[in-house]
């Protein structure tokens, strides 16, 4: 079957830089694009969720180091995923994150984000040694000696780490669809203006032209296209890829 044509928008949205015309519909791109990639990282984090909570009741290896690095990949993919999407700074050439707004949050919803943010940053992102982190000490290691009589003292070390941390899977699955419903508004705000601007009718036609691109090859295959395409009407599809 034959498909609409397709155009690259950012690609757009750079051939347009510098006329000062254009510089709305520029920005918009900029915006759509900046919350849907932080929506993105949402739904991975969901994902995270439902597969850490399908392990957790499954006996299969409990109490096994496997089991365990499972569990503790699948709490921190979800975790940074959470904070990429919400409350990391971007640096130059990056995208940055979508921060929720504390005033539209509940008291504990701060708390669960504020928590997540620091768990993130202070537990996974890097370690803080002796350092509770929401209330709990997630890296403790210790350089002792033992006094082994004739031997004399033999140094040791030892290394504790938090595996899995169900307050922070609760807190996860309580706060994703918080920030969910909140980039979602922002991003159907965001799609409407940018129609609007798009379809004023001021840029030419031969730009769209000059940037389409062929949709099969870029989402890799046909199937993926018609996903998108009966999307438009919902606003959104999902379907998953694999890398070469």
């Amino acid at each position: 079957m034959g498909f609409p044509d397709f155009t690259d928008l950012r690609r757009i949205a750079a051939e347009l830089t510098g006329n000062k015309e254009f510089d709305k519909l520029r920005k918009l791109i900029e915006q759509v694009w900046r919350v849907q990639s932080c929506i993105t990282d949402l739904r991975q984090s969901a994902d995270c969720c439902d597969a850490l909570t399908t392990l957790l009741i499954s006996p299969r290896q409990k109490q096994s180091a496997s089991r365990a690095t499972t569990e503790n990949s699948l709490l921190m993919s979800g975790v940074m995923f959470y904070a990429r999407a919400t409350g990391t700074s971007g640096q130059l050439g990056e995208r940055g994150s979508i921060k929720l707004d504390d005033k539209k949050l509940t008291t504990e919803q701060r708390i669960d984000h504020k928590n997540l943010l620091e768990i993130r940053n202070r537990a996974f992102a890097h370690v803080y040694r002796e350092s509770p982190i929401a209330s709990n000490l997630w890296h403790d290691d210790m350089v002792f000696a033992v006094d082994l009589a004739d031997q004399g003292w033999k140094p040791a070390v030892s290394s504790s780490r938090i595996s899995f941390h169900v307050l922070t899977f609760q807190r996860l699955l309580r706060q994703i669809p918080v920030a969910d419903e909140f980039m979602t508004r922002i991003f159907h705000k965001r799609m409407n203006a940018m129609m609007v601007t798009m379809n004023d009718g001021s840029i030419p036609l031969e730009i769209f032209l000059r940037f389409r691109f062929d949709p099969i090859d870029k989402f890799h295959g046909v199937k993926a296209v018609e996903l998108i395409l009966a999307g438009i009407p919902v606003g959104h599809a999902s379907f998953t890829t694999h890398g070469p």
